[in-house]
């Protein structure tokens, strides 16, 4: 889903240097340039054909970013009330009948109806792909990449994590600030195919873990660029032998729209020998972008998803955006943190902000209207900060029972779900791309997010040039 455009979870191209400790998301094999320890390499064992992104060798796409893309005909989320990050209502998307999307034309989920989503200043699905740059031809056989890295788990502790890309179908949503379309194929995933692919992933672990100085990996991360649990993306048949070549890991993370999660997470989870973890897309609580994104998502629906996931012992990622096209540029950390917020009270074990970045098209238009701007250095510092001070306010809360009643259950059952509070991470994906005011103090900024990505304590960098 969870995605040059935007809505980026990373990834790592041909001979990319894993970077800082990072959450991140589906299907973009990106190059995250900074900071962890380990000096991990990543490889993108190829396969990719025709028009690939310039410059790529090995069929490891570059310069993606995501959310959850393409395909989908109809609304976004209606009947969404509230004003505070915490008190939204949910409602169904608009105009929709059905949950998951079987059987759809073009992507749309089942039985829902077309036109732009509810109070959308955003295009149509149909208008948002038609300003898409050409779709790469990619081989459904062949993984696009594969990345080690350390990741910072809730205890501090730093992890060794293989992230595997995979090819397949793509994702029945458009979400307005995803381009993980490109990594995908048109049709549904053949039968066989990805267990080919992580078959051929693991088989160069060895290899990766050798040239990180890095023993043992004990986590997996399996990111399609779209939903796991949607059988055109992953067949039925091929969850058994994903489990089997799962095997000796403790952990395996996959991603899902919230609106796809349910009895086959379970299923899944009972073939693992190891651990299952969902990684969702939350985005924003804000309550008018969230139904302006084309995720078709509320609250209520995230929050659904969540308590099953917690009913059934599945641990929960989440991925938050920082540069939340619809949301003013000088609200955009204090809304960030409350989503964060918002993720850790659902039980989330980790939390990725990611930066929102252009290059789909459409966030280029919604930027000409003033409704999008790219952030930069400055506010990814600035959010990720606000975001550790306010999981960690949460706890304390807790810890004193002084929290608001109402909150006081979801806030202890997500303490109790991470023994603590989440670990929340910036995605390092192209960290080094992204804009700055100042010069002066550009470098200083890099390294204190790189270092809160390490360590989990908040810091922000003063600069008598800049003043911020």
């Amino acid at each position: 889903m969870s995605g040059a455009g935007a809505g980026q979870k990373a990834g790592a191209p041909s001979g990319q240097q894993a970077g800082a400790p990072s959450g991140q998301r589906a299907g973009a094999p990106g190059g995250p340039t900074g900071g962890a320890p380990g000096g991990q390499n990543a490889v993108a064992p190829g396969g990719q054909k025709g028009g690939a992104p310039g410059g790529q060798k090995g069929g490891a796409p570059s310069g993606q970013k995501g959310g959850a893309p393409g395909g989908q005909k109809g609304g976004a989320p209606g009947g969404q009330k509230g004003g505070a990050p915490s008190g939204q209502k949910g409602g169904a998307p608009s105009g929709q009948k059905g949950g998951a999307p079987g059987g759809q034309k073009g992507g749309a989920p089942s039985g829902q109806k077309g036109g732009a989503p509810s109070g959308q200043k955003g295009g149509a699905p149909g208008a948002v792909r038609a300003l898409r740059p050409p779709r790469p031809v990619l081989d459904p056989w062949r993984p696009q990449g594969v990345t080690v890295e350390l990741e910072r788990e809730p205890d501090g502790e730093l992890c060794p994590a293989a992230t595997v890309f995979l090819t397949g179908a793509e994702c029945p949503f458009t979400c307005v600030f995803c381009d993980l379309w490109r990594f995908t194929i048109p049709g549904p995933t053949p039968e066989g195919a990805l267990p080919a692919q992580l078959r051929s992933a693991l088989e160069g672990l060895p290899r990766l873990l050798r040239e990180a100085g890095l023993e043992r990996c004990d986590r997996l991360k399996l990111y399609n660029a779209s939903n796991f649990f949607e059988p055109r993306a992953v067949p039925e048949a091929d969850l058994e032998p994903i489990a089997r070549l799962a095997d000796g890991f403790e952990r395996v993370v996959v991603e899902c729209h919230p609106r796809l999660v349910d009895g086959r997470v379970r299923r899944f989870a009972d073939r693992l020998e190891g651990r299952l973890e969902v990684a969702m897309g939350l985005e924003t609580v804000h309550p008018r972008a969230l139904p302006r994104l084309g995720k078709q998502l509320t609250l209520e629906r995230f929050d659904r998803a969540a308590a099953r996931l917690r009913a059934d012992g599945i641990d929960l990622r989440v991925f938050v955006l920082v540069g939340v096209p619809f949301v003013p540029a000088e609200k955009q950390a204090r809304w960030a943190a409350a989503s964060v917020r918002h993720a850790a009270l659902a039980g989330a074990r980790s939390v990725a902000l990611i930066p929102v970045r252009g290059g789909n098209g459409e966030l280029e238009r919604l930027q000409r209207l003033g409704s999008f701007r790219a952030p930069d250095l400055e506010l990814v510092e600035e959010a990720l900060a606000r975001s550790l001070e306010a999981v960690a306010a949460s706890r304390r809360r807790v810890a004193r029972g002084s929290e608001d009643p109402r909150r006081m259950e979801s806030l202890v059952r997500g303490v109790e779900a991470t023994r603590g509070e989440p670990a929340v991470q910036l995605d390092p994906w192209d960290l080094e791309r992204l804009g700055s005011a100042c010069g002066a103090c550009r470098r200083a900024r890099l390294e204190a997010i790189r270092e809160m990505n390490r360590t989990g304590v908040p810091r922000r960098t003063g600069c008598d040039g800049c003043g911020r």
